[in-house]
């Protein structure tokens, strides 16, 4: 009976020695790795292009790691690595999605285990603050779309000439452009971008196409925004996206990066 306590003893005394003994190991690995991240553009309701670099410079693996960003009170996840070699280390990109448009604050970067029994969660914070533009979400918008085109640009009534009324045609977006004796009108009907195009004559390799105008210098509207968003980076629309803000921001750059920032930093809806 003794010879069986004892032995009961040592393997219990065993067992916590291995787990107490494979916690400090952990730990001292956890607490070497080394993180980075290069930011790189990043829409709403997407995956960032942002590479994390992880490095692990100890001779020990490392199990169920989890690594992000610390905002304020609660963590956000940007990936998950199942496993990370001795001495290896991991070029990745997150795949977590961004919830919103608009600036994106962070307090620091941290790196998460519950390895190696999963009693508690274990996080290391590393001193990396910053803050950083979500640009829009893309959404392609047909109906929304063709009601832009169907606006009538506002005309001098002194220089103003004949125009031909496009409404009765099937597929074709409304419209009033005008026209001339040696223009011809050729009409282009596509169900995804729905372009009217006009030939002059004269030149039949240039085409002239009606801009596509978004008007946010008095009013925001979040579908605008993200259909804006989208023609803006479309090679279908991108050449004819106009899109005007209020005053102040109008004398920025015209830039397509700078065109994102400023929609990003809009109000969701209403007056501005």
């Amino acid at each position: 009976m003794t010879t069986d306590n004892n032995i009961l003893y040592f393997l219990s005394s065993f067992l916590l020695a291995s787990v107490f003994l494979s916690s400090l190991f952990s730990d001292l690995a956890f607490y070497k790795i080394k993180i980075s991240r290069i930011l790189g553009p990043a829409f709403a309701k997407e995956t960032p292009e942002d590479i994390w670099e992880i490095k692990n410079p100890t001779p020990l693996p490392l199990l169920g790691l989890e690594v992000g960003e610390w905002q304020t009170s609660h963590c956000v996840i940007a990936l998950k690595i199942p496993y990370l070699g001795p001495f290896k280390s991991l070029r990745l990109r997150p795949t977590e999605k961004l919830p919103q448009r608009g600036s994106h604050v962070w307090q620091s970067l941290y790196i998460a285990t519950e390895a190696p029994f999963s009693f508690t969660k274990k996080f290391f914070f590393f001193n990396n603050s910053g803050e950083r533009l979500i640009w829009p979400e893309k959404t392609f918008d047909r109906s929304l779309l063709r009601e832009i085109e169907s606006k009538k640009p506002e005309r001098n009534s002194a220089q103003a000439k004949p125009s031909l009324d496009l409404a009765d045609y099937d597929g074709v977006v409304q419209g009033d452009f005008t026209t001339d004796m040696r223009q011809v009108l050729v009409l282009k009907s596509n169900l995804d971008s729905g372009d009217i195009v006009k030939r002059n004559s004269t030149d039949a390799n240039r085409l002239q196409i009606p801009p596509l105008c978004f008007d946010f210098s008095e009013k925001s509207s979040e579908k605008l925004i993200k259909l804006a968003t989208f023609c803006l980076l479309d090679s279908r629309f991108s050449s004819r996206t106009r899109i005007n803000f209020p005053a102040p921001q109008n004398s920025k750059s015209n830039s397509t990066q700078d065109t994102l920032n400023r929609l990003s930093l809009l109000p969701p809806e209403g007056p501005l």
